[in-house]
């Protein structure tokens, strides 16, 4: 009889038809959009926004365009088309942007075209939505060639551990990759097994998630997760487990040949590709509506160093402790790990959220109550809405990001966010991290305030972003030179329009960077100097054509 059912069970599961088509990470006007209407209780408040691409099984259907209408079936296949969206970027001196997918932090033109097709039949699915991409690889100003070779070999100190280039190249290139795509089986909307190479962006932050964001490309990676949080009496429950393939740059820091006392700066690193695991984990308590608690945790070893199924898994990969004793039989790992919270408040129509992260290996309890500052990084944000005439309103927002060290120790010994002394591409995938797009080191001041009507949208961005203090002060420290914060003030306007079946989006942003990579006008006979300050315009336009 148990036999009988399971066959029955598993051909139900063959039969019924599921909907595991996502949202891909990136489609910013529509991410705001469901995220400001949730706020508006239009989106049912157990929705976390903490685990993205997003199923759209998750939201009503009246709130669906990025689902094509039209449906071709047969008893095969269902096929729908996905929108097609046609991104642009450009920066007129130095890159600027960040969270931006397959673009990278190059000078000049970017492009992409995207688009495919959804294929289900049963418990299967396949989203094919390759992306073609254009790189300009514009040259801009970049470490400065008068700072002394002091500085020089402190700052290969940082490249030396971690696979950040500051140019991709020297000419155009034009590629072709597998983009948003993923083919998984679902059970019943629930849970799902799958093979992508989708985005993936983790914890509730909005602009610099500490563990996973769009900062990078998409990587090749297994993943099973819940499609959508799974109700039990306590509460709702939800999870990513990944496995994946983590990729080299095969780019070169500048002047590999400079040397400092005889001393070669550029030390090369492996040429093998790493494996990353990871467990994102978020449970919403039945007790307290709109409240999620999560943990996440990112694992990468060099692939030719898995010894064994526990190196396989995250919660197995590492030492669990920094005072249990170094095992040489272990492959040697890096590891990321953040604890996180989201409240959304929807009588106030706002929200608020807080992420906590370490670096290394876990610590126990009485560690962190001793020295909770230690190989740590955060960020906090803040939104609320103000509604306004004839259906519209104003969201203003807030987010904070401290990832800039502040103990001595972890400064002198250069312990910065995303590097790593052994696995010395550091946290990065094709050459940018995983994490949050301002980088290791750095820290960032963000205020918005936006009106919108639907997808319709207009708003003023500012920031202030300081650049890799660890850096600054690993490098100037010693000389007491303390003029040279690298800090960029950006200015921004951003909309978007729905026009029929097209939306477009827009972007402009100015930013004027104060001491630009740390360099000051060089007068021996003053101390107090003007810094070198650089201004730069970047321009982002998107436009995506929904099909009916």
């Amino acid at each position: 009889m148990k036999k009988f059912l399971l066959i029955i069970s598993f051909l139900y599961c063959l039969t019924s038809q599921v909907q595991a088509q996502t949202l891909p990470v990136g489609f910013h006007a529509y991410e705001e959009y469901w995220r400001n209407y949730q706020l508006l209780g239009q989106i049912d408040s157990t929705l976390s926004f903490i685990q993205r691409p997003i199923s759209i099984s998750a939201f009503p259907a009246d709130m669906l365009p990025f689902l094509s209408e039209q449906k071709w079936s047969n008893k095969w296949l269902d096929i729908r088309l996905l929108p097609v969206s046609m991104r642009s970027s450009f920066n007129t001196n130095f890159p600027t942007s960040i969270n931006d997918g397959a673009f990278r932090a190059d000078g000049g033109l970017q492009k992409s075209l995207t688009g495919g097709v959804y294929l289900s039949k049963g418990n299967w699915s396949l989203q094919l939505m390759p992306e073609l991409v254009f790189h300009e690889n514009k040259n801009y100003d970049a470490f400065p060639e008068e700072h002394f070779d002091v500085i020089w070999e402190r700052r290969y100190y940082y490249w030396n551990r971690i696979d950040q280039p500051e140019r991709f190249g020297n000419q155009a290139e034009l590629r072709m990759l597998l983009g948003q795509s993923a083919l998984k089986y679902t059970f019943d909307n629930d849970i799902s097994l799958g093979i992508s190479t989708q985005n993936l962006w983790w914890g509730p932050a909005k602009r610099n998630a500490l563990v996973m964001s769009n900062q990078a490309e998409g990587f090749l990676h297994f993943s099973a997760q819940t499609e959508k949080p799974i109700l039990t009496k306590i509460g709702r429950f939800e999870g990513q487990f990944i496995a994946g393939q983590l990729g080299n740059s095969n780019q070169l820091p500048p002047d590999t040949a400079r040397t400092n006392q005889g001393y070669q700066l550029y030390v090369p690193k492996r040429d093998q590709w790493r494996y990353v695991s990871g467990i994102n984990l978020a449970y919403q308590p039945k007790w307290l509506e709109g409240l999620t608690l999560g943990y996440n945790k990112l694992t990468q070893l060099y692939a030719d160093e898995i010894r064994g199924a526990a190196d396989l898994i995250p919660f197995f990969n590492g030492s669990m402790s920094t005072g249990v004793a170094a095992n040489t039989n272990r492959p040697r790992s890096q590891q990321m790990s953040s604890m996180y919270m989201r409240w959304l408040l929807q009588e106030a129509k706002a929200e608020f959220y807080l992420s906590y992260g370490t670096k290394g290996p876990s610590r126990s309890f009485r560690e962190f109550i001793e020295n909770p500052t230690l190989d740590r990084a955060f960020t906090g944000g803040v939104a609320k809405i103000y509604p306004v005439k004839n259906n519209s309103f104003v969201k203003v927002e807030m987010e904070a990001s401290f990832l800039g060290q502040n103990t001595r120790g972890e400064i002198r010994s250069g312990d910065s966010w995303y590097v790593d002394n052994y696995i010395r591409q550091g946290f990065t995938h094709k050459g940018e991290v995983l994490g949050a797009g301002i980088g290791g080191g750095a820290n960032a001041q963000f205020l918005g305030v936006t009106w919108f009507k639907g997808l319709d949208q207009v708003g003023l961005t500012i920031e202030r972003r300081l650049h890799d203090n660890d850096f600054y002060y690993y490098a100037f420290e010693d000389s007491r030179d303390f003029r040279r914060f690298w800090v960029d003030l950006n200015i921004g306007l951003r909309g978007s329009k729905q026009l029929g079946q097209v939306l477009l989006s827009a972007d402009i942003l100015f930013t004027n960077a104060i001491n630009y990579q740390w360099e000051l006008y060089n007068d021996p006979a003053e101390y107090f100097v003007d810094g070198i300050d650089k201004q730069n315009l970047s321009f982002q336009v998107q436009a995506t054509y929904f099909w009916k």
